[in-house]
């Protein structure tokens, strides 16, 4: 470590040296400052937050003297230098490739020259999946007698398919033949048996029994009737892009993954790229990723409907859109790596106070039931698809999903960087607590101007979108609208900002990495929580126009499953306005905001939020389990996130931003329902469900003769479950007994009367589709 300041005088040299730092005119002295801060300074120069955050300011590229290459490589050259231990830590835990490039990087070599020389290796947090996926073995399903494992190199054929991308960085433009295909199991065949599952957001942890990759609604069917046959369960996941235990199954599990487990699990992964280079990036085709144009709605020829298969993901629904020029989503989540029928189950959400959730645009839904028998539910079924379309996959397993679309239009865009004072104003009560890094002084009538602008976006802009990286000055403002009118439509990102994008991803995950790997998580926190941010606003546009078709626009960011993050979501109802009962008071939305940028402040010393705050404003839903459902004045779906590499300091934090945000619900005389989204976190295992199994005969103190019951199963991973609380209560308890206590009967009503009608019954959907958390949420009823 670099030399220490004597006692007392390191916060005023720390000062001191930013003032520096904001007088100095070239660009070049600035850098040369920070790389004096880095080598000088043993606490974080940046630690007071009454210290603007002007030091990452953008606008580098005013002085042609430093480019961000440079940057980057001096900030790594200073690292370096002053901390040679940490730096040969890092090398030993990196590649020879990746050791090779390092070294070439920091001794002024050029990207354009180091690229050629890539060998794309997966993030090193990615690798125990592939010895995962080595040491798994292969089994035919239903195996037969006395079959041995056998075991393939996986670890190589992924390595080959990746390597590929070296060509993108000798030949622009250039699109190559379709590689050769790797020889992947099909489920007709073989099976992966006792593969470790392990959510995206790497907080669920499980073993099932065989790990199955089905390709059509048949084999689907195949899985299922061995399953009754084996009495066991079956749960399915696509991306596993999920942090609340709402996939897995502690017990006689069978996964079905819709995605092949490289895809799935593998980081990097290339989904994202698929623009710039099909013939390289494209998935394989199957009946379960299919995508089928019906035709128009009878009840609204203006509208279409579209057949998707469980496999699809988004970002080949966006590219079928845009080669068809005619039809799109009206909204959609951001990231493009899901699947229709992970982003379908846990009942997913877009932006705009006019739309409602994506399981509010089924028009008919197919699965596999607990008879192993094809069912379909469509509108003309009642009330059925309200429970249906967003059943977290209990009513079996869905194959098909068909959606009703637009026609297509095209979004104006035209973000904004916005003081933070001025993009989301603060409630005049909280005005004095804003923090003074943040605070300026505004006259009334500009607090009103302001006031009024945010109002406007959030009532009447098609899509409505804020950003605030920790500890910078701005906000980025995404709201827009349509337009029918194509002139000039121009595809967004481009191929060159979505593989910018994508290298910025894999950078952001090999940095927690190198966090992780250098046990430097905590060193100089908001240093590093400021210059990531100061980063990433950078990366954003503003004060510019960008016309482009609609999906491109909902999914403006590409390659998000390759940074992971740790993420709390609430959603928030819109209250009726103190003038007008028909009209949203949307300064619950500004209360909610300010809270958790005042608690981001107030934890300054450890940075625990170093991801964005983010918020989106929506509608509501006719789906009964959806958290939205209810708030006929729109919802406000607001949400903290921070790198996975520091969450030992994540869930004390993310407990108090909760905290403020429950207090809204007594809101003005009104008792209002805030809810979680269902996929994000709420409730999180702290021991993965093999350590539980390890551990539960001893703490038990259960007999060697005596077997392990559900309810041991379930008692034990609640004792070892980390739940946030309302009001001290366990979440979970709270969505069962308060936030959810009328939806829950009501959907077990429709449950029921859709078994009466296809031969099953509630019972069968819990032995056959159902986990620990759903049996004690739904099905507690049933013994």
């Amino acid at each position: 470590m670099g030399p220490s300041l004597p006692p007392g005088d390191n916060h005023t040299s720390a000062k001191n040296k930013i003032g520096e730092v904001l007088t100095a005119p070239p660009v070049q002295r600035r850098v040369d400052l920070f790389r004096k801060l880095i080598k000088d300074l043993s606490e974080d120069p940046v630690g007071d937050p009454n210290i603007p955050n002007v030091l990452f300011e953008t606008n580098w590229a005013d002085d042609g003297a430093v480019r961000d290459e440079d940057f980057t490589r001096q900030i790594l050259q200073s690292f370096k230098t002053a901390h040679v231990a940490e730096w040969n830590r890092l090398l030993q835990s990196c590649t020879s490739n990746q050791c090779e490039l390092l070294q070439k990087f920091t001794d002024n070599g050029k990207l354009e020259d180091i690229a050629r020389d890539v060998d794309f290796d997966v993030i090193r947090g990615s690798r125990r999946e592939l010895q995962d996926m080595e040491s798994a073995g292969q089994v035919q399903l239903p195996p037969p007698h006395g079959a041995e494992r056998r075991r393939r190199n996986w670890l190589g054929s992924f390595k080959g398919t990746l390597s590929k991308l070296s060509f993108l960085c000798c030949c622009a433009g250039r699109c190559f033949a379709r590689p050769e295909e790797v020889d992947i199991v099909l489920i007709t065949r073989r099976t992966y048996i006792d593969a470790r599952f392990t959510n995206w957001g790497r907080t669920i942890e499980d073993k099932p029994i065989y790990t199955c990759f089905p390709t059509t609604s048949f084999g689907v069917q195949q899985i299922v009737q061995y399953a009754i046959k084996s009495k066991l369960g079956v749960r399915v996941s696509g991306y596993r892009h999920s942090w609340s235990p709402i996939f897995t199954r502690a017990t006689g599990c069978i996964l079905i993954s819709t995605l092949d487990l490289r895809r799935a699990t593998i980081i990097p992964n290339v989904e994202a790229l698929t623009p710039v280079c099909p013939a390289l990036f494209q998935g394989k085709s199957t009946k379960l990723n299919s995508i089928t144009e019906i035709g128009p709605l009878k009840e609204d020829p203006t509208k279409s409907l579209v057949r998707v298969g469980c496999a699809t993901t988004n970002e080949q629904f966006r590219s079928w859109c845009i080669a068809s020029k005619r039809l799109t989503l009206p909204l959609n989540v951001i990231m493009v790596e899901i699947t229709f029928g992970g982003s379908n189950a846990p009942i997913c959400h877009g932006a705009g106070i006019k739309h409602q959730t994506l399981s509010d645009l089924v028009y008919a839904i197919e699965y596999v039931d607990a008879n192993a028998k094809i069912q379909k539910i469509t509108r003309s079924d009642g009330d059925f698809l309200s429970a249906a379309s967003g059943c977290f996959g209990l009513i079996g397993v869905v194959t098909h999903i068909t959606l009703i679309v637009d026609q297509m239009t095209y979004a104006i865009m035209r973000p904004k960087k916005l003081p933070a004072i001025d993009a989301i104003p603060p409630p005049e009560r909280l005005r004095s607590r804003v923090p003074p890094a943040l605070y300026q002084d505004r006259t009334p009538e500009a607090i009103q101007r302001a006031q009024e602008e945010f109002e406007r976006r959030a009532t009447h802009d098609y899509y409505t979108e804020w950003f605030w990286f920790p500890y910078a000055d701005e906000v980025w403002v995404n709201t827009w609208s349509t337009t029918t009118d194509s002139s000039d439509v121009k595809e967004y990102p481009s191929k060159i900002e979505i593989a910018t994008q994508w290298l910025q991803a894999i950078a952001m995950e090999a940095a927690q990495d190198l966090a992780r790997d250098t046990k430097t998580e905590d060193l100089l926190p908001m240093l590093r929580t400021s210059l990531v941010s100061r980063l990433a606003m950078a990366s954003l546009p503003a004060e510019e126009e960008i016309k482009t078709w609609l999906p491109d626009a909902l999914h403006f960011r590409r390659a998000i499953q390759n940074t992971r993050v740790r993420d709390l979501e609430v959603e928030i109802p819109l209250p009726p306005g103190p003038d007008d009962a028909n009209k949203p008071d949307f300064s619950i939305i500004q209360h909610a905001w300010w809270e958790a940028i005042i608690k981001a402040y107030e934890h300054t010393k450890n940075c625990p939020m170093r991801m964005p705050l983010e918020m989106r404003i929506m509608g509501d839903s006719n789906v009964v389990m959806a958290p939205q459902c209810g708030n006929k004045l729109g919802t406000c779906a607001i949400e903290v996130l921070t790198l996975q590499s520091v969450a030992q300091f994540w869930d004390g934090f993310a407990q108090e931003v909760l905290d403020e945000w429950m207090k809204l619900r007594q809101w003005k005389g009104q008792e209002l329902n805030i809810r979680p989204h269902w996929a994000k976190e709420w409730c999180v295992n702290i021991l993965s469900l093999v350590e539980c199994f390890l551990r539960m005969p001893t703490s038990l103190n259960l007999l060697p003769e005596q077997s392990i019951s559900p309810r041991h199963i379930s008692n034990y991973m609640g004792s070892h479950r980390q739940q946030f609380t309302v009001r001290g209560k366990p979440f979970q308890d709270y969505l069962k007994n308060e936030c959810y206590r009328d939806a829950i009967p009501k959907f077990n009503g429709i449950l029921d009367r859709i078994g009466k009608q296809q031969h099953w019954e509630r019972s069968d959907l819990k032995r056959m589709f159902s986990n620990l958390l759903f049996d004690d949420l739904v099905f507690d009823d049933i013994h």
